[in-house]
């Protein structure tokens, strides 16, 4: 293989990642080499969490370069996947600067992005909150509903819905990488046609390699009822306890195991409700610039235009 082009996948959470991860990067039979570990943790380490003064492009290449090497010695194409390159969930949006260290230092690298439509990311968003041992409501981390009389409450919340509109992002890799060095799909896709999905990031990588053949990995989240259970146990720990997270999960999983699937259905039809008329229509005017932006509709695959 002559291209070994460094691949860079940067997100977005819950988009996908577990199944890039573990099934399309870290066998070597679809083309890749996950050097750096299936979650790269280097590269937020250097990309998004060292301050200005540390970053060096330079230096940070040569650490980059036994991965580099080792790639091109085993003809596959050398692969950095971390989706909070794209920013976290629950604590910080992109940063520009993200985008502008990884060009410093692989100025060569083609760049994968996963979105997802803005309501199933929400609740999803919500449901692992939970699930790591935070205790908000819904209000308290989407912010307020908006009204005639009063516009929503967008204050302090937790979940800034700035961070799932996309087309800012990526405008901003296209125009420092290159249009053509930027491929951005939709989740929905692998979720509709996961071969597809698969041969667009082989063909775009560059990468001779064969198609996964694992399906996609089921990764659900908690149902509505557990999550209910769960966010009133987690009052009981510090948050981020790891002995809390383990017996709130029992405690919960177990209380699972009572709660009728109409529960589960009427509490997360409520959150659907409230997250629908929490954002509105706010995500149109993102995604029509982002349809234009990677040449696909989004509103075939459900998303608001």
């Amino acid at each position: 293989m002559s291209n070994t082009r460094i691949l860079i996948h940067i997100g977005y959470p819950k988009c996908a990642s577990s199944w890039l991860q573990q099934v399309m990067f870290a066998d070597k039979q679809t083309g890749f080499l996950a050097y750096w570990g299936a979650k790269s943790k280097i590269a937020k380490k250097q990309f998004v969490n060292s301050s200005d003064s540390s970053f060096d492009a330079d230096t940070l290449r040569r650490t980059f370069k036994s991965g580099l090497q080792e790639a091109t010695q085993q003809n596959l194409i050398p692969v950095l996947s971390n989706e909070h390159l794209s920013g976290d969930l629950m604590r910080k949006s992109w940063k520009k600067e993200v985008a502008d260290r990884i060009y410093k230092t692989f100025p060569e690298a083609r760049i994968l992005v996963i979105i997802r439509e803005q309501k199933s990311i929400l609740l999803s968003a919500y449901g692992q909150c939970i699930k790591f041992g935070m205790t908000p409501t819904i209000e308290e981390f989407f912010g307020t509903i908006p009204t005639d009389k009063k516009p929503a409450n967008d204050s302090n919340p937790i979940f800034k819905l700035d961070f799932v509109k996309y087309d800012s992002l990526i405008e901003h890799y296209q125009n420092v990488f290159g249009q053509e060095n930027v491929l951005v799909m939709p989740f929905e896709l692998l979720k509709k046609d996961q071969q597809s999905f698969a041969q667009n990031i082989l063909n775009f990588s560059g990468s001779i390699g064969n198609l996964p053949e694992k399906e996609v990995i089921k990764n659900p989240g908690y149902r509505g009822g557990k999550l209910v259970v769960k966010r009133q146990l987690n009052f009981l720990f510090p948050l981020y306890n790891r002995m809390g997270m383990h017996i709130t999960g029992k405690l919960s999983a177990a209380a699972d195991k009572l709660i009728p699937a109409s529960i589960h259905e009427r509490i997360e039809n409520q959150w659907k409700q409230f997250i629908d008329q929490r954002v509105g229509d706010s995500f149109r005017q993102s995604n029509q610039p982002t349809s234009s932006l990677i040449g696909i509709n989004l509103a075939d695959f459900g998303y608001e235009c």
